[in-house]
């Protein structure tokens, strides 16, 4: 073994340096020609403006109003130019006397009609709405009764000539065409060119001619980091080797970027290196061969035996008891093995979170085939439905582990519940094995989960459901949909939401939407303060967006001009020595649903208020005594809350806990906890009240999350608390 490994290093030694330099050198050599065969391509076309405006023809069609169906003249001389170009898919001109595009391949009229080509989903004019000139852009061109095409449109600089006409030239490039320019190119060099790039001044991607290792550039370019108009560098993407060589073109300004898998190149190793390899096996396994005759001709078996023994234990000495040596011997091996087992245990948690993986991407084709898989790690579905939810936890304060093994224990009431962690360190998955597929009974029981750790941990839970399928294989179709779920929060509110109900939003037919313009001046009534208009304004927004079902997308838009509205304002008032930080702009910006947002909108237009109204004269102390009074005299009602407290002194849910905690050191919610325990104590040292009363007169909604805060709090069940206390009164 020793002298195979180093004969084996000097081997890798002496010739890593010399494939290294092969390969950048013929990486370098086939960059270089795929940049000067694109180059010459749009080198050509950028000669199209100042053709196009020497060309008479052209001219006089431009600055005159014509009838489209004369335009064939300037049709033909169109197609000339795009014909003598082998990339060029059409060549468009448009000047703004006209109502029509002139192409080559047709003329198109500029309001959006059934015989109008489209740009994504909008009409062909809006491919000269750009303003950046000479620099490629991606569109997918969906021609009148043809398939859609992938094209690169390139907007020439507008022309401006001496009578004040002007007008602008588009030339589209057919990327398929492209791609088979550039496989003509690189015919002889076909192992260097599998990811091939285009990247623009800024270095953003503009097209990819190929990817057959479907790789995302924008994080590959990141990576390289490469800033010399030339260079290589060498880097790990998704635990795979590559080779990033960028060149950037003096001619047209774009970098070409070539992506090569090192592995995929170091395979095609040199006949001559496959023969040293062979040859060196064939030496090695002779001296093999001949130590092993050696070893077997002088083989003792109790010597070897306790020679082995001596190096499993390193300084142990049996030369005179053999026997004794071989059980201590394998009494230490024993307990190795039950170390090596306790580590398996611990593991189990990594082998059920890849399988719950696996489950998702669709790696099993049946239930068979997964009870193949799960049967050393104890993980069943016997049932024969399949639903996934997604739990998204914040503030999640212990460990994720926790959260699953309780959450595991309640699913039991509708079936078998298995759940994991994901990238996103706030979520996680649960994929849930129903006996049934009645949803309102697995709803339920999600609700009574998340009531349960609400009381238990203090923390917002959002539960996405997906649908209940009868097929293993659509599982992870059911976890898209509960993300998707999830994400709907910021509409529906922290709550189960199953994906039924979110169907309906992305089902929406609504096209257009309001803005937030249209339900009043938001900007000026934090300026001016007007409580009555900031709640009216943020009410009828709330009520329009869960109303009228509209989009995530839009909702979102509509939250951020409120968040740019607030700001604005702010920025304002500070000119008026109103004094605000910027982390209200970012509680602002950190929302999670449209209720937080406007809650904390409300709070910052209360701050306002008090500050144009009564300066900084608060009676801070009777204020604390009130909020304190009303929580002692209510807080026995089951249907208490602390959002009844705040609605009650005119304060939204988040300045009400700021303003209590900050002047108390105390939470409104551990103040509350704190007084329900406190009479809890007295009723059992004082009564005989069952406990199952005691917690329906302090207003706990259910017996066992009392019972969980109660030993949380004094270190006892109630049931023992009362008997150690009650024998010392």
């Amino acid at each position: 073994i020793l002298p195979t490994i180093i004969l084996s290093s000097v081997y890798y030694m002496f010739i890593k340096q010399t494939l290294e330099d092969k390969i950048l050198n013929s990486v370098d050599e086939v960059t270089t020609l795929i940049q000067n065969t694109i180059d010459m391509q749009l080198a050509s076309i950028n000669q199209f403006p100042s053709i196009l405006s020497s060309d008479r023809r052209v001219y006089n069609y431009l600055n005159s109003n014509y009838d489209p169906l004369d335009a064939n003249d300037i049709r033909k001389i169109l197609k000339g130019y795009v014909a003598a170009n082998s990339i060029t898919e059409n060549l468009l001109v448009y000047s703004k006397k006209h109502d029509y595009i002139c192409s080559a391949k047709g003329i198109y009229p500029v309001q959006n009609t059934v015989t109008t080509p489209k740009i994504e989903s909008e009409p062909i004019i809006s491919i000269f709405d750009t303003q950046e000139i000479n620099s490629l852009k991606s569109y997918r061109l969906y021609p009148v009764n043809e398939g859609q095409v992938d094209i690169l449109a390139l907007k020439l600089p507008i022309y401006f000539d001496t009578l004040g006409t002007n007008w602008s030239s588009v030339v589209t490039i057919d990327c398929w065409e492209l791609h088979k320019l550039l496989l003509s190119s690189s015919e002889k060099n076909k192992e260097y060119t599998r990811n091939i790039a285009i990247a623009n001044y800024t270095n953003d991607i503009v097209t990819s001619l190929t990817n057959y290792d479907n790789i995302n550039f924008h994080e590959v370019v990141r990576d390289s980091k490469l800033k010399s108009n030339r260079g290589s560098s060498i880097i790990t993407y998704k635990n795979t080797k590559y080779i990033v060589y960028q060149l950037n073109s003096d001619i047209s300004g774009y970098s070409y970027i070539n992506v090569i898998n090192q592995d995929y190149i170091m395979k095609n190793i040199t006949s001559q290196t496959t023969f040293f390899i062979i040859g060196f096996i064939a030496v090695m396994t002779f001296i093999g061969l001949i130590n092993f005759i050696f070893i077997k001709i002088s083989y003792n078996p109790i010597k070897q035996l306790r020679d082995i023994c001596e190096m499993v234990i390193v300084g142990a000495d049996f030369k005179h008891n053999e026997i004794y040596g071989l059980n201590k011997t394998l009494k230490y091996l024993m307990d190795k093995v039950d170390t090596l087992n306790s580590t398996v245990e611990n593991s189990k948690d990594a082998i059920k979170a890849k399988i719950l993986r696996n489950i998702i991407n669709g790696q099993y084709s049946s239930k068979e085939d997964l009870d193949k898989h799960t049967i050393q790690c104890g993980i069943s579905f016997p049932n024969s439905y399949f639903t996934v939810a997604v739990f998204n936890i914040r503030p999640l304060k212990i460990s994720s582990n926790k959260y699953i093994l309780n959450i595991e224990q309640y699913v039991n009431e509708i079936g078998i519940g298995y759940g994991t962690t994901t990238i996103d360190k706030n979520q996680l998955i649960f994929i849930l094995n129903p006996k049934s597929r009645d949803m309102n009974k697995i709803i339920e029981t999600l609700n009574n989960i998340k009531y349960e750790l609400d009381q238990i941990l203090n923390c917002v839970i959002t539960i996405g459901l997906g649908h209940v399928y009868h097929d293993l294989r659509l599982v992870g179709k059911s976890y898209i949909e509960a993300k998707d779920a999830v994400n709907y929060r910021l509409i529906l509110g922290e709550k189960v939401i199953p994906f039924s109900t979110v169907n309906s939003f992305t089902k929406s037919k609504n096209t257009e939407y309001l803005q937030l313009r249209d339900f009043g001046d938001l900007h000026s009534a934090i300026l001016d303060g007007d409580l009555g208009s900031i709640s009216r304004i943020l009410d009828d927004i709330v009520r329009y967006i869960k109303d009228n079902q509209i989009s995530l997308f839009h909702a979102r838009c509509i939250c951020f001009d409120i968040i740019n509205s607030v700001a604005k304002a702010l920025y304002e008032l500070s000119a008026r020595n109103f004094l605000f930080t910027e982390t209200d702009i970012i509680n602002l910006e950190g929302f999670t649903t449209i209720d937080d947002l406007i809650d904390a909108i409300k709070n910052i237009g209360n701050q306002v208020y008090q500050f144009l109204n009564h300066g900084n004269g608060k009676n801070v102390e009777s204020n604390i005594i009130a909020i304190k009074n009303y929580i002692n005299s209510n807080y026995t009602d089951q249907s208490f809350s602390v959002q009844k407290v705040a609605g009650s002194f005119n304060m939204s849910l988040s300045m009400l806990s700021q303003y209590f905690k900050a002047n108390t050191g105390q939470t409104v919610i551990g103040y509350l906890t704190d007084l329900r325990v406190k009479k809890a104590k007295e009723l059992l040292i004082s009564t005989d009240v069952n406990i199952n009363d005691i917690v329906k007169n302090i207003g706990y909604y259910s017996p066992s999350s009392f019972i969980k805060k109660f030993k949380q709090l004094t270190g006892y069940t109630p049931g023992q608390y009362r008997k150690r206390y009650r024998k010392e009164t």
